[in-house]
């Protein structure tokens, strides 16, 4: 059976055939002609369609070789009536594949829509990543995040205080000013008794005069022996109360009934010093070549005793100001 050239047209006079390779019968009772050979539908050459399906039927209901198979010994040459059916999904133009069916591009399945930003629904985009419809190679987007680490600012002021009274890198606290106008009467007692011990401290604590022989004497300071244990307890006793009066440190830390305790521990220990002096004193001498000799405590240790009973006064009082139970109640203005 012979069939006309690909792609040739049937001849002229006789109506359109329809598709499918063959034609009605003109007369209700005559038999089907299958002579003519079906035109080749409209579309890629059938060495487009993807391996492995087979075209349409040929005429009279045979079908034609595989896929790959040559007719007539013409290599690579379109064989009609072998051309993919029409609306078939799954081809596309020669060099590329087709997205399965269903798929649409931008990653849109089943034919919904994707959610615009804002939407219910919607994912925010990636950080670094392209939206849609944008390309930019991967790894050269900004990555979120980076900016200006926390935590950095002004640096703090020498000392460690950090700006605006705001503890330091280290949770040090920025020390208060202190009004001195406006300290109690007990605090000014507890600053200056304690300054005072400390100067009179290097008077003269003991003391050898001679008269008679063109020698003058000696004396000794608070800073002898022993004697200077009580001067350092007062030293200890201010420093801790300048401490607490610029809030460097808490009154829990250091209780202001401790600081009683060590202003009369000074106290009782001058006593002890001026027990120590007279114990070591006295006086002797010769009327007959005129020389006289005496020893004693001296002025140091008179002020001192003087100066440690006042400290404990007033560290009475600025304790009982701040709320502590003494023994007894202690008269003065706070």
């Amino acid at each position: 059976m012979s069939q006309p050239p690909a792609g040739s047209s049937p001849s002229s006079g006789q109506p359109d055939e329809p598709a499918g390779g063959w034609q009605p019968p003109t007369d209700p009772g005559s038999a089907p002609d299958f002579s003519k050979a079906a035109p080749t539908p409209p579309g890629p050459p059938p060495s487009s369609g993807p391996p492995g399906q087979y075209g349409a039927p040929a005429q009279g209901g045979q079908w034609g070789p595989p896929p790959g198979g040559q007719q007539g010994g013409q290599p690579g040459g379109p064989q009609a009536g072998y051309a993919p059916p029409a609306g078939t999904p799954g081809y596309a133009p020669p060099g590329s594949y087709p997205p399965p069916p269903g798929y649409q591009p931008g990653g849109q399945q089943g034919g919904y829509p994707q959610p615009g930003p804002g939407q219910p629904g919607a994912y925010p985009p990636q950080g670094g990543y392209p939206g849609p419809g944008q390309y930019q190679q991967p790894g050269y987007a900004p990555q979120p995040g980076y900016g200006p680490q926390p935590g950095y600012g002004p640096p703090p002021a020498p000392g460690g205080w950090g700006p605006g009274g705001q503890p330091g890198p280290h949770g040090y606290a920025q020390p208060n000013n202190v009004d001195f106008s406006k300290l109690s009467v007990s605090t000014w007692g507890v600053l200056g008794a304690a300054v005072l011990t400390l100067v009179f401290s290097f008077f003269p604590f003991y003391s050898i005069r001679i008269s008679g022989i063109g020698f003058s004497g000696a004396s000794v300071s608070g800073w002898t022996s022993w004697w200077w244990i009580p001067t350092l307890i007062v030293v200890a006793v201010l420093v801790i109360f300048l401490l607490q009066l610029y809030k460097v440190i808490s009154p829990a830390q250091v209780q202001p009934v401790w600081l009683v305790y060590a202003s009369a521990l000074s106290f009782l220990l001058y006593i002890g010093v001026l027990i120590h002096a007279f114990a070591n004193g006295g006086s002797d001498g010769d009327e007959e070549f005129g020389i006289s000799a005496s020893a004693g405590p001296s002025f140091g240790i008179w002020a001192c005793l003087v100066t440690s009973l006042a400290l404990t006064y007033f560290a009475m009082l600025n304790a009982q100001k701040r709320g502590v139970k003494l023994p007894f109640t202690v008269p003065g203005p706070a």
